[in-house]
């Protein structure tokens, strides 16, 4: 286990809610990320697991292709001689580059400015609109890649502080790798709240996923959002983390973990909720799109074969079709 107690450190540039130090490991900058204390009454442990979720949901955007901020696990022993868990985050800004969330860019974009910012269909159209994301024109495939993967990994959080860019103070240059995947799955439960799950309730759990997005107000339900079909870009999102998404190397990812960060119970339980989410969410989802797509298919069929008939039909009684 790496322990980043005796690294050199900076003055602290990250905001969030979790504690952050700013540290330096092996020659480069990172932020170390502590784990966030319990903040809700009747819980039985003192601190929340948003450290292991970090690392997990980094490695699974990763395993799918997703740039994303490189994470290590280790330990950090605090002032009053207390080892905690943390999780390292490699800076990724660069020589002259900034981060910029999305908010910040949405904010500033004065037709948005007044409006809800969680709204999907503002959010969805402010990404497209917004002048000073001219240069990056896979934002939105962005958006709905991270709303897919934030779905499986059950992250309900992924807010537009919580995603962004990367430029310099006259240009917004690219997408920013993701970041901040604290809280998906389930950082809130306590190893003895797993332990005394039921395995009945493991699909309830699994299925409930949330988005912080907003449809007329109301919290969108991504799971079924998704298995829906009803968003084009949100079926080729799918289509396109499917296509990159292998399971077994999910679960790998989960399986290699030292036991030192987390426990058996805690892996078994993330196993079986990520191999819910695949088998009731997203196959159910490309099975929905490829219906869709079939239909479509169909009815162009069926359109050709009526225009072809009406065209054989026009030029024998001398009538002129428009060719398609």
């Amino acid at each position: 286990m790496i322990d980043f107690t005796g690294c050199i450190e900076y003055a602290n540039k990250y905001e969030g809610s979790e504690k952050k130090k700013t540290i330096k490991y092996n020659g480069k900058r990172h932020l170390l990320k502590f784990p966030d204390p319990i903040r809700e009454r009747n819980k039985t442990f003192s601190y929340v697991n948003n450290t292991i979720s970090e690392y997990i949901g980094c490695k699974i955007y990763d395993s799918v292709g997703i740039e994303t901020q490189k994470v290590i696990l280790g330990a950090y022993q605090t002032d009053k001689g207390e080892t905690k868990i943390v999780c390292a985050c490699e800076d990724f800004t660069g020589e002259g580059m900034h981060l910029y969330e999305y908010k910040r860019l949405q904010l500033a974009n004065v037709e948005e400015a007044g409006a809800n910012n969680l709204e999907l269909d503002k959010v969805v159209s402010d990404i497209s609109a917004n002048p000073r994301l001219r240069q990056v024109s896979d934002a939105s495939e962005r958006f709905w890649d991270m709303f897919v993967v934030d779905t499986f990994i059950g992250n309900p959080d992924r807010h537009t502080g919580n995603w962004g860019f990367l430029g310099t103070d006259e240009q917004i240059k690219q997408l920013a790798p993701v970041f901040d995947c604290g809280s998906c799955l389930f950082p809130l439960m306590g190893d003895e709240e797993i332990k005394s799950l039921p395995k009945s309730e493991y699909k309830n759990h699994a299925i409930n996923v949330y988005s912080c997005y907003r449809e007329n107000g109301r919290r969108i339900h991504a799971a079924n959002y998704i298995i829906s079909g009803k968003n084009p870009e949100c079926n080729e999102a799918v289509k396109r983390i499917l296509r990159n998404l292998d399971l077994q190397k999910v679960l790998t990812i989960i399986d290699d973990m030292d036991q030192g960060f987390i426990s058996k119970e805690r892996k078994d339980f993330y196993r079986e909720v990520l191999n819910i989410r695949y088998q009731y969410v997203l196959e159910p989802a490309l099975r929905k799109i490829q219906q869709l797509e079939m239909a479509v298919q169909k009815d162009n069929a069926k359109s050709d074969a009526v225009y072809h008939k009406h065209k054989k039909r026009g030029e024998n009684h001398g009538i002129y079709f428009i060719p398609k």
